[in-house]
């Protein structure tokens, strides 16, 4: 026929228009539910797998071996992918520097951020005076040390002591010539070094 020619241009959508969806995480509580600890949203073009990225909690991990995480999903264009991540307690460990002392019982060797406070049982040590716990955070001798709910990191703590102090008073036993002088706070290691009968026979 006489029509002129006509063209047929067919449109098609590439659909990677940006869609929002919901990256959730949760921490584990004491009773082992979880609460929702952070809500973030994440962008992603429509029919795409997004994966959600793990976050920094303190005292926390991600768990990877929980059942419910969802790490990735596709990005449906109704925006109802939920991301759901889940973190666990991270278990700290706590050393002991005793310096030959020694615990009745037993001192924890791990704890968590949800770790009820934690008072150390304190050593003893024989010919000693303990006088407190010192870690990197506290310098001066604590008698009292307590690893608080909420604390975070390996711990060290270090006993110290002080040594027994002695007095050595000479009695010459009618002896009528000759002098020793009396010998005070005289640590016990210094009379394991030098036997009392040396310093007798000068």
């Amino acid at each position: 026929n006489n029509e002129p020619s006509k063209k047929l241009f067919l449109l098609f959508s590439s659909g990677l228009y940006t869609i929002t969806i919901t990256d959730n995480s949760f921490v584990e509580d004491n009773d082992g539910s979880y609460l929702l600890n952070n809500t973030e949203n994440l962008t992603g073009p429509k029919n795409r797998i997004l994966t959600a990225t793990e976050i920094s909690i303190k005292g926390y991990e991600f768990d990877n071996t929980n059942v419910n995480n969802k790490v990735s999903g596709l990005c449906l264009s109704d925006g109802s992918l939920v991301l759901e991540l889940y973190y666990k307690p991270t278990v700290y460990n706590v050393n002991y520097v005793l310096n030959n002392g020694e615990v009745e019982g037993e001192n924890v060797s791990t704890y968590t951020i949800l770790s009820p406070n934690i008072t150390l049982i304190n050593p003893t040590k024989q010919f000693s005076t303990f006088i407190g716990w010192t870690c990197k955070e506290i310098s001066t001798p604590q008698t009292t040390m307590v690893i608080e709910t909420g604390s975070v990191g390996n711990k060290e703590f270090i006993a110290n002591w002080e040594e027994y102090s002695y007095s050595v008073i000479f009695d010459g036993n009618g002896a009528t010539a000759g002098t020793m002088s009396n010998l005070t706070n005289i640590k016990y290691s210094e009379i394991k070094k030098r036997p009392l009968w040396k310093k007798i026979k000068k």
